[in-house]
């Protein structure tokens, strides 16, 4: 490969790369507690039939809900597919 393909290569790779970091933050930071978590999930950051799931939540469903997403927050750092695949 040459030093030009191996440069526009990380140009098209590197903002892709910067956001599974960012994500994967975003995750580390939103499921270190129950309430952060809640927060999120009913914000604008997520879509809107998540929300509507999230509405009908009563705290022992929170917590089953939080407990059900911890293992596949930590290993899928695109929260767009995560809410695709939770669809």
């Amino acid at each position: 490969m040459t030093k030009a393909l191996v440069v526009a290569s990380l140009r098209i790779q590197f903002p892709v790369l910067l956001f599974k970091l960012i994500s994967i933050r975003i995750m580390e930071k939103l499921m270190k507690s129950l309430d952060i978590f809640k927060e999120y999930m009913s914000s604008s950051q997520v879509p809107n039939y998540v929300r509507r799931y999230c509405d009908s939540l009563d705290e022992f469903k929170w917590q089953w809900f939080y407990n059900q997403m911890i293992e596949p927050m930590e290993f899928v750092a695109d929260t767009d597919y995560l809410f695709y695949v939770l669809k």
